[in-house]
């Protein structure tokens, strides 16, 4: 799913909603040894350019149905991930394709498409040559066909981080001309009209990874993969680990990333967030756990910034849990609930 320390990498194994009025909600949470009262401010920030879409990977279409029953809001959007385990799966199957396509969600997907399969042949340099155009014409051709031509594709995510076969650390102008050629290609077949989203890991990893930046016109969304984690941190109170995810990176927090996205003029995103156990191995001890402020914290800030979607990833991983609907984060559940709920 993730690899540390910086960013939690996800495998295949959301927004919250935008309020007319302020209100205030009550909730009670039991904290360590004692019940605490809690005031809930849910708004709207006159600074918020678009109203987010919210949705969630949760491993299929019937489990992102089961998470928007369980939060009483539907899913506008819902995210998949395609195999990178051949060119063939990379080229999208037919009954991956027509399995989605037959979705209530076909005309809302958020498709995690990988640069590059498992086979080590395949480099980012050969990429950027255009070599593997063809591979990414059928792909689009696919979800053309099954009726998902409007979907949001996320290509090479977490390219920042050292886990994907795309990484871009050594060759950032690869990646981006790569980036540029899978686009061309994409957008050339006959009635699509996707959205690219262009996604590195939260956290700093040694490099700045705007110099993988393709180009303005070959992205419309800029969007960042984030857990409530603090590598190494395992004592941090959340108003520390929320002050680190906003300001503590360098190239890699959340006003970085906001800020790099206002100056290509394109909205943000959050293609991956979620709660991270404190037990998580990879998290080396810096999961926040059943942590409602993060839940608030993620909440004021969707709503006070230019972000065009979120997905929750409402699933666990043998190297971290997330799951919002399965009662492992109580207080947590309660607040996101209340606060996304319709």
């Amino acid at each position: 799913m993730r690899n540390p320390p910086l960013t939690f990498r996800s495998k295949p194994s959301r927004r919250p909603r935008s309020t007319s009025h302020l209100r205030t909600i009550p909730l009670v949470l039991l904290v360590l040894s004692g019940l605490l009262s809690l005031t809930v401010v849910v708004g709207t920030s006159a600074s918020a350019s678009t109203t987010p879409r919210s949705g969630a990977f949760a491993g299929g279409q019937a489990n992102v149905a089961s998470f928007a029953t369980w939060r009483n809001r539907p899913a506008a959007i819902a995210h998949a991930f395609v195999s990178d385990a051949t060119w063939s799966e990379v080229e999208i199957p037919s009954a991956w394709a027509q399995d989605w396509g037959k979705s209530r969600y076909a005309a809302s997907m958020l498709i995690t498409l990988p640069m590059l399969p498992k086979d080590i042949s395949t480099t980012l340099l050969v990429g950027s040559t255009g070599t593997y155009d063809a591979h990414f014409r059928i792909a689009a051709q696919q979800l053309v066909t099954y009726g998902m031509s409007n979907a949001t594709i996320r290509i090479g995510h977490e390219f920042n981080q050292k886990w994907p076969r795309w990484a871009a650390q050594n060759d950032p102008a690869s990646y981006a001309s790569y980036w540029r050629h899978i686009v061309t290609a994409m957008r050339s077949v006959p009635g699509a009209n996707f959205s690219f989203t262009w996604c590195p890991g939260y956290g700093y990893a040694g490099w700045d990874p705007s110099t993988a930046w393709p180009g303005d016109t070959y992205v419309d969304v800029v969007s960042v993969d984030m857990y409530d984690s603090w590598y190494n941190h395992p004592d941090a109170t959340p108003q520390q680990r929320w002050t680190n995810i906003v300001t503590g990176t360098k190239q890699g927090g959340l006003t970085f990333w906001s800020n790099f996205a206002t100056l290509h003029a394109k909205p943000m995103a959050f293609s991956e967030w979620g709660l991270v156990d404190k037990a998580a191995s990879m998290a080396a001890g810096g999961g926040g756990g059943d942590d409602p402020y993060f839940i608030q914290q993620m909440h004021d800030w969707l709503n006070s910034h230019n972000v065009a979607y979120e997905s929750y990833f409402n699933k666990d991983a043998a190297n971290g849990k997330h799951r919002l609907d399965n009662g492992q984060f109580p207080n947590a559940a309660a607040l996101y609930r209340t606060a996304w709920a319709l």
